[in-house]
């Protein structure tokens, strides 16, 4: 039986998580839910500690599709410390001799401006993060898409009211000349298909109407995030 530890030593602006022991088929779900805990605090950058982990082809290849992952939403490069491996693949993830060195290679990063409310799991909340969103878009100087995007989170968090049922946190984020918008639950529940909104839109809106939009599993619950070009 494989055996995993883990231990989180930095949350933000990066992430720094120490994993020990064998990952492999039978533990990458331990790892993904550990790491993806700490990248839903969107991070950025995250840099595994793994001088003690050994991993094989499929540990190899989940490495892969985190990086993979990451580098999508939240935005956050993935890099490995003084690590090992039993895998005959070359890893393709910036590789360091120790955390320290990651850290300096990653010392420019500069994480975008966000503000960020936790919402009850009401219908009045749509309209809070409306709010928040406007008030966001005045501070940033953007006019433009904030009607859109005040449009799009009252979507995002009426489908977490309605299919969640746990508190949200709703993130506005401002990077790399985007305007990100991102609410959290703490369901264990996938997200529905949109066709499955009683209210006949919602997540089908906010896929027709983002530049890009997708979701994650995160710890316990899951983020479902929306992007626009960001114009002032």
């Amino acid at each position: 039986m494989s055996t995993l530890q883990s231990r989180v030593d930095m949350r933000f602006p990066v992430a720094v998580v120490v994993l020990a022991g064998s990952l492999d088929a039978q533990s990458t779900a331990a790892a993904d839910s550990i790491l993806w805990d700490c990248l839903a605090e969107m991070p950025t950058a995250m840099i595994i500690e793994c001088s003690e982990l050994i991993y094989d082809v499929d540990g190899w290849r989940w490495l892969g599709e985190l990086h993979q992952r990451a580098g999508d939403w939240p935005g956050a490069e993935v890099a490995l410390a003084g690590g090992r491996s039993t895998a005959q693949e070359k890893l393709l993830i910036p590789s360091f001799a120790s955390v320290d060195s990651a850290l300096a290679a990653r010392s420019a990063l500069i994480p975008g401006e966000r503000r960020q409310a936790a919402l009850p799991p009401h219908p009045d909340s749509c309209a809070r993060a409306r709010e928040l969103v406007a008030q966001a878009c005045q501070e940033w100087g953007l006019r433009r898409p904030k009607r859109l995007a005040e449009l799009l989170i009252s979507e995002l968090v009426g489908n977490g009211v309605t299919h969640a049922r746990t508190e949200l946190m709703v993130t506005v984020r401002l990077r790399d000349g985007s305007l990100e918008l991102s609410v959290r639950d703490l369901s264990p529940r996938v997200l529905p298909p949109p066709q499955a909104d009683p209210r006949g839109f919602g997540l089908q809106l906010v896929g027709q109407l983002s530049d890009s939009w997708g979701w994650a599993a995160v710890g316990h619950g899951k983020v479902v995030w929306s992007r626009l070009a960001a114009i002032d």
